[in-house]
């Protein structure tokens, strides 16, 4: 019985060795990197990307500006037109629906302009968004060749993050070797807004 016991605890002691140098072996391994952070800011200015957006948001902004200033002057000529139907001796209820013209006219302006900043702030992002979903396989290649499983975008509300996890330099290195493609760059770009009537 004494003799089984002490095969028994040795193999106890053997076990519990074996343990411990199979722990020393995983703790040298080198950890699997699962977050990585790129700064898609510093690679739009890299690539040039940031540039072409600009462009193709200045000649967005133009025809904006332009159609803005059609609809100024299609509610002038109604405002003129109507002023002109009542002839020289306006009465007062006349001067008074002129004023009432002339304020809705300001408000239907004021909501054209709130309309024409939200198409410039949704084609910005939409230019965005697509320009994304063409750097995404080449960041998907850099992460998983870093045993990574998610991609983070560097940001304002990233406080603090190990330099070790940054992938910007190789995005904007694999990037620079296979540029993506901006044909469409150039195309005529067509954001209409609807002019509207004051009368």
């Amino acid at each position: 019985m004494t003799m089984m016991k002490n095969i028994l605890l040795g193999s106890v002691f053997f076990i519990a060795v074996t343990g411990c140098n199979t722990m020393t072996e995983v703790a040298d391994v080198e950890p699997v990197v699962s977050t990585v952070m790129v700064d898609l800011d510093a690679v739009s200015k890299a690539t040039g990307q940031e540039e072409i957006i600009n462009t193709q948001m200045k000649a967005v902004n133009a025809d904006l500006t332009l159609q803005l200033g059609e609809i100024v002057t299609s509610f002038n000529k109604q405002l003129a037109d109507q002023k002109k139907s009542f002839g020289n001796d306006i009465t007062v209820e006349e001067q008074q629906k002129l004023q009432e013209m002339l304020i809705k006219a300001n408000q239907l302006l004021a909501q054209k302009q709130a309309e024409a900043n939200l198409k410039a702030q949704q084609h910005k992002e939409g230019l965005m968004g697509e320009w994304r979903g063409k750097i995404k396989p080449f960041v998907k290649k850099i992460a998983d060749k870093k045993g990574a499983t998610v991609v983070l975008v560097q940001s304002a509300s990233v406080m603090w993050f190990d330099s070790a996890i940054d992938i910007t330099d190789e995005v904007i290195a694999a990037l620079r070797e296979d540029p993506i493609s901006n044909a469409d760059k150039n195309d005529k770009i067509n954001i209409p807004i609807e002019t509207g009537d004051v009368i």
